[in-house]
């Protein structure tokens, strides 16, 4: 046995160099540059449809921060310390239901930072990063089935088929050779299957640690704090995907956050005004791959025509002028060929509206009501 777990190691690290100089080799890697921010119009290349989620004392959204589209029903989580709850709409947004319970108790969760819908097994599972658990209820009717312990902490995860899980954390899983890496795969009982992606900078200061992994046409995909490479995970391994570029910002060489980061100390302020690319969450549909990212404390928006390879990005405020979409604040999902942004009812009231759908739903809604999905898919000709 201890020879066994011996070679398992020396496979790990064998696997960890030979990474790296992939990572090394520029040619192994296709290129997505999303480009410099522009303030072309986007309107009427946008395909709209608007869903007003309904309002009521007990679904009072703050953090709307991610959706996902499950046959004829939304499923919104709440990421917010006050809600922190995952809801069930409608597709037209009626509240339906909401899943699970808080507390301390059996059955309930401490703190959700993630949910996962397996539409062949019609399993719903949440994933409590408080209390290092998953929660597993029935797609259907909402009820609980079943609560799996996790041994290690974790800030993101993602289920890679009906068996198999992959963990991922800053601090990185460490091996007895005290090397860490970022990423873990496990079976669905737990028991690690093996150690992914060396981790060459950890911290307890994280940005953005929960968006770095997204899901697209049945594959996930990894990327690590402060680098641009895009890794398919695949078959236990990491396969390079493409590298990321965001025209003339780039990101911190790994040299500059380590200086930042010494003693542990909070590095995000200094890297807010720094200048330099500090995080990036990556969404995709068949067409457009997208990046939310931030720079110089501005978000923008970035889209990457796949078949064109062509793309455009966008300040906030600039987005905000090129779609026309008053109180947008955000995308938080992708269904079939369209993006989910979020729309503000507060603000929306308080500005001109450029949609006659949107106008009409605002004339039923107050400042204190539930945000508005907003679908929109990018078509140009």
């Amino acid at each position: 046995m201890k020879n066994m777990r011996k070679l398992y190691y020396l496979v790990m690290i064998s696997l960890a160099s030979i990474l790296i100089a992939c990572e090394n080799r520029s040619e192994e890697w296709d290129v997505v540059d999303f480009g410099n921010d522009c303030t072309v119009g986007l309107q009427e290349h946008l395909e709209c449809r608007f869903i007003p989620l309904e309002t009521k004392d007990s679904v009072l959204l703050k953090d709307l921060y991610r959706v996902c589209w499950v046959d004829d029903r939304i499923f919104v989580f709440d990421r917010s310390d006050e809600i922190n709850a995952l809801f069930v709409f409608s597709d037209q947004g009626n509240f339906i239901t909401r899943v699970g319970l808080r507390g301390q108790g059996p059955e309930e969760y401490l703190y959700l930072t993630h949910f996962f819908v397996d539409e062949k097994e019609r399993i719903l599972t949440l994933v409590d990063f408080g209390g290092t658990a998953l929660l597993r209820y029935d797609l259907d009717t909402y009820q609980y089935i079943s609560t799996q312990d996790v041994a290690d902490y974790f800030v993101d995860c993602a289920p890679l088929d009906k068996e198999n899980w992959i963990w991922y954390y800053p601090l990185g899983f460490a091996t007895p050779q005290r090397e860490n890496f970022y990423l873990k795969a496990t079976d669905r009982k737990g028991e690690q299957d093996a150690l992914l992606g060396p981790a060459y900078f950890t911290s307890g200061h994280t940005i953005n640690g929960s968006k770095t992994l997204h899901a697209f046409a049945g594959d996930w995909y990894a990327h690590f704090p402060f680098t641009p490479e895009v890794w398919k995970v695949k078959d236990g391994m990491l396969e390079p995907a493409y590298k990321v570029r965001f025209g003339d910002k780039s990101m911190p060489p790994i040299e500059y956050v380590k200086e930042k980061g010494r003693g542990e100390r909070g590095f995000s302020g200094d890297l807010f005004r720094s200048g330099y690319v500090n995080s990036f969450g990556l969404l995709e549909t068949e067409q457009i791959l997208h990046a939310t990212y931030m720079c110089d404390k501005v978000t923008y928006f970035g889209f990457y025509d796949k078949d064109r390879k062509e793309a455009f990005s966008y300040a906030f405020p600039n987005f905000i002028r090129a779609t026309g979409l008053t109180g947008f604040y955000g995308i938080c999902g992708v269904y079939k060929d369209y993006f989910i942004g979020k729309i503000s009812s507060t603000v929306l009231l308080r500005n001109q509206i450029h949609y006659e759908d949107l106008r009409r739903i605002a004339e039923n809604r107050t400042q204190d009501d539930n945000p508005i999905l907003c679908l929109f898919k990018i078509e140009r000709s």
